[in-house]
């Protein structure tokens, strides 16, 4: 004969509160088999205690309430929940990647915090005239942190012709989060003209300079220091906004960020 047990018995029976119970019950992961129409009572046959154990080791495990009802609904055999689990499992290994590298920037900033107590910041502007170049230029719009995406497209087109390390150009005076107008250029010894890649001279002129050491993060602080330093000489600049890059990540190897070094060059509107 069939056993059914009343909530209360069951409840005891699977170490889940009624009010759990109830919850599963209405969130259709754990339904009675029968309710007594005339007192109202939940019953629960004896082979749902095994369905009863796997929500609760699903639970411990930290399905949701949405892959649960998921499993129950849809997994009809072992192999549907192991592959369930095995998607669980590269889930939970994109988080701890995640969590793991949030923990590194949060290092990190505790490190600059404690550090900006002690450092003394070269605050120096240089004032400098740089020469016409010629250069090789690939432009994009997109995000700033698009920049490692065609880098490389530029200096494989600039294989032969390159004279050193290449810099960025941002045609936008203001931060953007998406559609940037960026120009990643390098100078060149002779002309390379395919593949989206131009090549012009890039004017010269007086520009106002500043040092940045460190994550590209943190670089809005060297900017204020340029902006600032405009505003008291009552000057202005023109674009592009010039960033060269004397010493950041390579190509394979990222480095430690605190080391980078970025020099910003600001044109003077004359």
């Amino acid at each position: 004969m069939d056993k059914l047990y009343r909530i209360g018995d069951f409840s005891r029976i699977t170490s889940l509160s009624i009010k759990t119970l109830r919850f599963y019950h209405e969130k259709e992961i754990l339904e009675p088999t029968e309710i007594d129409f005339q007192t109202g009572y939940r019953l629960y046959h004896e082979r749902q205690i095994e369905q009863a154990e796997l929500i609760k080791r699903l639970k411990a495990l930290d399905f949701t309430i949405k892959e649960m009802q998921e499993i129950i609904h849809n997994a009809k055999d072992d192999q549907d929940l192991i592959e369930t689990v095995l998607h669980k499992i590269q889930e939970v290994q994109e988080k701890v990647s995640k969590y793991q590298n949030l923990e590194q920037q949060l290092s990190r900033f505790l490190q600059y915090q404690e550090e900006a107590k002690t450092m003394k910041w070269n605050k120096e502007i240089a004032v400098k005239d740089i020469e016409d170049q010629f250069i090789a230029g690939y432009r994009y719009f997109g995000k700033y942190s698009d920049f490692g995406k065609h880098v490389g497209h530029l200096m494989k087109n600039c294989a032969g012709s390159a004279k050193g390390g290449p810099f960025s150009l941002y045609w936008n005076r203001e931060y953007k989060e998406e559609k940037a107008d960026i120009e990643i250029g390098v100078i060149v010894k002779k002309p390379v003209n395919k593949n989206n890649i131009t090549s012009r001279i890039l004017s010269g002129g007086k520009v106002y300079s500043a040092l940045h050491k460190g994550p590209y993060e943190r670089i809005g602080e060297t900017y204020k220091r340029l902006l600032d330093r405009l505003a008291e000489d009552h000057k202005d600049f023109v674009l592009p906004i010039r960033e060269i890059y004397l010493k950041g990540p390579g190509l394979i190897f990222l480095g430690n960020p605190e080391n980078y070094l970025t020099e910003i060059q600001l044109l003077i509107k004359e």
